[in-house]
C-alpha cells in the first residue's frame, strides 16, 4: 500500500481535489503543447497508462510541484518507499494525497 505521511487534510485547508486540479495544470504544463490538448485527467488517472508521462516529464512535474507547494513535497523520498509496480501504477489521486498529507505535516499537524 501506498504510505504517505497520515493525517486530515482539512486541517490545512487544501483538499486533494484542488490539489488534482494543480497537478492536471502542471502536467499539461510539461506535456506542452504538441501533445494531446485534450487529455483529461482526473484523480483516477495513471500517470503510466492514461497520461503517458516519461521519466524526465515526471522528473520536471516533481520540480513544479516543489515550486507550487514547497520543499516538503520530496517525491524521490517517496519514491523510494514504493515498489516498482505502486511507482507504475501511481494515479493522480494517490499523489495528490501523498501532497496534501505531507503538507500537513509540514505545518506541525
Amino acid at each position: 500500500t501506498l504510505s504517505a505521511p497520515s493525517g486530515s487534510a482539512s486541517a490545512t485547508g487544501l483538499e486533494p481535489d484542488a490539489v488534482v486540479a494543480t497537478i492536471a495544470r502542471l502536467v499539461h504544463e510539461v506535456i506542452g503543447e504538441d501533445d494531446d490538448l485534450d487529455l483529461e485527467i482526473t484523480a483516477e488517472s495513471s500517470f503510466s497508462e492514461d497520461i503517458e508521462l516519461e521519466s524526465i516529464e515526471f522528473v520536471a512535474l516533481g520540480e513544479r510541484l516543489q515550486l507550487v507547494y514547497g520543499e516538503t513535497i520530496d517525491l524521490v523520498a517517496w519514491f523510494g518507499e514504493l515498489d516498482l509496480d505502486e511507482i507504475i501504477d501511481l494515479t493522480v489521486g494517490e499523489l495528490a494525497e501523498f501532497i496534501v498529507a505531507c503538507l500537513r505535516e509540514g505545518d506541525g499537524a
